[in-house]
Formats: C-alpha cells, sequence, structure tokens
C-alpha cells in the first residue's frame, strides 16, 4: 500500500496526471482496506461469542468437574483478551474510515506520517511472514492464522491511517498501528522465535 511515490500519467485530454499511486488507485486500496477491518471485526465478534458460550455452558450447575471449569475459565478469559485486542483496532479503523469513500476528501494526516504510518504496517507484514516461514510452528493452519491476523490488522489500519478524512480518527489508527506492530513483534519473537517456555 506505497504511500508516496508518483507516477505521471498522459490523460486522453493531453494533460499528465501525477497523482501518487496511492492516489491513482485510492477506490479499490479504500474498499481492500475496509473489506480487512471488516473481517478482523468479525472475527473478534466470533471468537467473543466463543468465549461467551464456553462461560455461559460452564456455569452450568449441573457440569462438575474442577478441572473443565478451569480450563473453561483459561479458554473464555484468553478468548476475550483475544477479541478486545482484534476488535477495538478494528473498530476504531472503521470509525476512521467513514467518509473515506468520497472522492473529493482530503486525508486527515500530513503525507509523511501517512508514508511512514504505511511502512510500518508493510514492514510487519513481511517481518511476520519471514518469521513464520522461517521458525513458525509446524502447523500450516496456524503459521497462516497468525499471519492473516497480523495481514489484516496492519494493512487494514494503515489504509485507515492513509485514507481517513478525519485527522483524529487517522491519528488513533496510527497509534493502533504502532500496537499491532509491537504486539506482532512480541508474538513472533516469544512465541515462533524463543517457543511457548
Amino acid at each position: 500500500m506505497p504511500g508516496g511515490s508518483s507516477e505521471t500519467v498522459l490523460e486522453p485530454s493531453g494533460t499528465q496526471d501525477t497523482r501518487s499511486w496511492a492516489e491513482h488507485h485510492r477506490k479499490a486500496l479504500v474498499l481492500g482496506s475496509l473489506m480487512a477491518l471488516v473481517m478482523l471485526f468479525i472475527a473478534a465478534l466470533a471468537i467473543f461469542g466463543l468465549g461467551l458460550l464456553a462461560k455461559v455452558r460452564n456455569d452450568d450447575p449441573q457440569v462438575d468437574g474442577w478441572l473443565r471449569r478451569a480450563f473453561v475459565l483459561v479458554f473464555s478469559t484468553v478468548a476475550f483478551g483475544l477479541a478486545g485486542a482484534i476488535g477495538i483496532p478494528s473498530a476504531a479503523g472503521l470509525w476512521a474510515m467513514s467518509g473515506a469513500t468520497k472522492e473529493e476528501v482530503r486525508p486527515g494526516l500530513p503525507p509523511t506520517v501517512r508514508v511512514v504510518l504505511v511502512f510500518i504496517a508493510l514492514a510487519t507484514v513481511v517481518l511476520a511472514v519471514v518469521v513464520c516461514l522461517a521458525t513458525g510452528s509446524s502447523s500450516v493452519i496456524i503459521n497462516l492464522g497468525v499471519i492473516g491476523l497480523i495481514a489484516l490488522a496492519a494493512l487494514g489500519l494503515a489504509g485507515a491511517a492513509r485514507f481517513s478524512p478525519h485527522r483524529w480518527r487517522a491519528a488513533i489508527s496510527g497509534g493502533a498501528i504502532i500496537l499491532v506492530a509491537l504486539g506482532a513483534v512480541w508474538i513472533l519473537t516469544n512465541l515462533m522465535v524463543n517457543g511457548p517456555g
């Protein structure tokens, strides 16, 4: 999702189009970012629902066994935490993207800030792919899941920060990108490289 390089395109009328690559493909990039954020938010709702379902079923007085109750408690707690970790940033990104589909709107953040945030998002995704392929889990599904979540969060928020016409909402999305990048580095370092132990 490059944001700074410019290309010159000759319009049918003979005038030159000096818009950047991102501006030239603005509609596709905005829709792609919106789709990524919506998918991430739906995933957060699904994970939250699984945690809630496990907790409700575990509260049944007919269910006995302390080990099962302890497992369900841990599972629901992790599910709620994961749902919040991916749901809150995606909701912030969707909030920032309101009005971004209009052609005449201008981005709220300065060009340099937008380029830096997009670079951080792309670097985070590349790092996730490299680490998962080199030292990740033996399960392909787990590797793809980690890469997918990081990519959806980083690129979706990058689109929100890049195209949002609301300055403060875009700034919040930019802050969320940095948090996602730090969280991704922590996950990749502690779970993929060093292992759970």
